[in-house]
């Protein structure tokens, strides 16, 4: 789930799907779901946390740069950020968007209470797609 304080200030400008690009320029994108008054990242973010092999006390910074992409940086329970893999041409996840249920969201609830293995953080940056 996004913060609140962000939703308020930037929720209206995103989409249904949203990019998020790491300092080698890979690729994810993930499903942005609004339920009620709140926004998740549902569809594809586990890709994220497996591409990265984030475990308990892992960190996924994302950085909003513009309304449809974000930053990310990743950092291990020590505090060090985890270099990205290096791949030539870098690496694009996309969701296929025709096997997609009508409401991706089912459960939701269940895994917001039990996801305490990974801290999302949002930082507010203008501009830019840098981290």
């Amino acid at each position: 789930m996004l913060p609140q304080t962000f939703v308020s200030d930037f929720g209206k400008s995103l989409g249904d799907y949203a990019t998020f690009i790491d300092p080698n320029n890979n690729q994810f994108e993930v499903m942005v779901e609004r339920i009620r008054d709140s926004v998740f990242l549902t569809t594809g973010f586990n890709v994220i946390r497996d591409f990265y092999d984030v475990r308990l006390g892992g960190t996924i910074v994302i950085v909003f740069t513009s309304a449809e992409q974000f930053g990310i940086n990743v950092i291990n329970r020590s505090g060090r950020v985890v270099d990205p893999p290096l791949f030539i041409p870098s690496m694009k996840f996309e969701i296929e968007k025709t096997i997609v249920p009508a409401f991706a969201y089912e459960g939701i609830w269940s895994q917001v209470k039990s996801s305490h293995s990974i801290m999302m953080s949002v930082i507010f940056k203008s501009g830019g797609r840098s981290i």
